[in-house]
């Protein structure tokens, strides 16, 4: 619920649409960009965690699988604020592009 109240003073708010006004719009393009080269930088998320790109999940998950791991969770929109259509297209790239990289179950 602490996310939920951090998301909404941005004007997120599950079930409504988000329609942020030009000032939101320029700090949340801001972050988003200095997100994206922290993420460059930043070699690891937190141990047991992956987050990013296709190439970036295949890589933890090669790492996971080589000390023994055999099961992974999937965790998305935890928060619950995105669409329920980037949701969708987040696990459609996981299937399209991360789990041909690793064999049959």
């Amino acid at each position: 619920m602490y996310m939920r109240g951090m998301a909404a003073t941005l004007g997120i708010v599950k079930g409504q649409p988000f329609t942020p006004d030009a000032s939101t719009r320029t700090l949340l393009d801001k972050a988003a960009r200095t997100a994206t080269r922290i993420g460059h930088i930043v070699p690891a998320v937190p141990e047991g965690m992956c987050l990013g790109d296709p190439h970036r999940v295949i890589q933890a998950i090669k790492r996971w699988e080589s000390i023994g791991v055999d099961q992974i969770n999937f965790l998305l929109n935890s928060v619950e604020v995105l669409p329920q259509g980037q949701v969708l297209e987040s696990l459609r790239l996981f299937a399209r592009a991360v789990m041909p990289s690793f064999g049959p179950c």
